[in-house]
């Protein structure tokens, strides 16, 4: 499973705004977090909601692969277990640091509005402007992408799943289509700012397709936890 996003994210975390090393959100509380989110200042926002709102569904999804494991029902399925098992790890982990890398990427976004406007400096100002929305647009393209490759992991596994853990894995499979739900429309809104319509169409497009995925794995989730509920 590949991510369309994973190539446009820039490696270098850069400088985080607001003093990253005094108020980094991967090492703050749940209720820190929270109070960063609800102050009036352009990040963190939507995208970084966004990324902790997938990291928690494929936590979910992580810790109902770990009860399905050394069950005698799925004793021919153990080393699929444990792939999967692995693999949600790794695309958790991968998720978490979205939540700054977003801040990061938008950050650059009004950074480079704030550029001056004089006539002279225009031209610069909107080659910096492009850049940074490419950015800012590649960090959710990953986030959606990741939601999607949990929730294509996840589908494999239904018929292992327990009536005990059913509805934590539908759980996880609503968050992560929250998640994508949320990236999406993060990847809409800025590209509605670049002037290069191509790739917006093309942004906006390639969006409406991963998020499509999403849904549809999130529906084969719940229609399988369904059997458990009733």
């Amino acid at each position: 499973m590949t991510s369309w996003g994973q190539s446009m994210v820039r490696t270098d975390a850069g400088k985080y705004a607001r003093a990253q090393s005094q108020r980094s959100m991967i090492d703050s509380s749940l209720g820190k977090f929270a109070d960063y989110l609800a102050e009036r200042q352009p990040t963190p926002a939507g995208g970084a909601a966004a990324a902790y709102t997938a990291c928690m569904g494929a936590s979910l999804l992580q810790m109902v692969v770990r009860f399905c494991q050394g069950k005698p029902a799925n004793r021919d399925r153990e080393e699929e277990l444990a792939k999967a098992e692995a693999t949600l790890g790794s695309l958790r982990a991968r998720l978490l640091p979205m939540m700054e890398k977003d801040c990061v990427a938008f950050d650059r976004v009004i950074s480079a509005y704030r550029m001056p406007k004089d006539q002279a400096d225009e031209q610069v100002r909107q080659q910096a402007l492009e850049k940074a929305l490419v950015g800012a647009i590649a960090v959710p393209s990953e986030i959606i992408c990741l939601c999607r490759d949990c929730l294509l992991t996840a589908t494999e596994l239904c018929d292992c799943l327990n009536k005990s853990v059913a509805s934590d894995f539908a759980a996880g499979a609503a968050l992560l289509l929250a998640a994508g739900e949320a990236a999406s429309l993060s990847i809409i809104s800025n590209a509605a700012f670049l002037t290069d319509e191509e790739l917006a169409v093309t942004t906006r497009d390639r969006a409406s397709e991963v998020l499509e995925e999403v849904s549809e794995a999130k529906a084969q989730i719940e229609a399988a936890v369904g059997t458990f509920l009733v």
